[in-house]
């Protein structure tokens, strides 16, 4: 096999949920905050994808998607600044960590947050 061939390409989480972990840190708080709440409501089925890529990231199965395991799987797409800058945007907390919540907050599909009946239960309960 000829090496000058191979290319290194990014995983497919690598490019559409990373992201949109890059544009969470844009977003306004409330919208975060709204975010969070149907994350943490929606069902394994409406989030499976996004279940796997976090185990992927989680490397030692913490619950947590450290700078660390982030630069162990994405030092070959993102700079050190770029994963940075994704994980202060999406640690809502503080923690210096992505939680499992966050992480579904900010890659949740565009057509999960569109759900008008999800959004309408989440102002309820707020």
């Amino acid at each position: 096999m000829n090496a000058s061939k191979l290319t290194v390409s990014k995983p497919l989480f690598a490019t559409d949920h990373i992201q949109r972990l890059k544009k969470f840190h844009k977003i306004e708080n409330f919208k975060k905050v709204v975010l969070t709440f149907i994350a943490s409501r929606a069902n394994d089925r409406e989030i499976t994808e996004q279940m796997n890529i976090f185990k992927e990231l989680d490397k030692n199965k913490d619950g947590y998607i450290t700078m660390h395991e982030l630069k162990s799987t994405l030092k070959n797409f993102y700079n050190e600044d770029e994963l940075k800058e994704i994980l202060q945007g999406v640690d809502t907390d503080k923690n210096g960590a992505i939680n499992y919540t966050e992480f579904i907050a900010a890659t949740l599909d565009q057509i999960l947050i569109r759900d008008k009946a999800k959004i309408q239960k989440a102002f309820r309960i707020l």
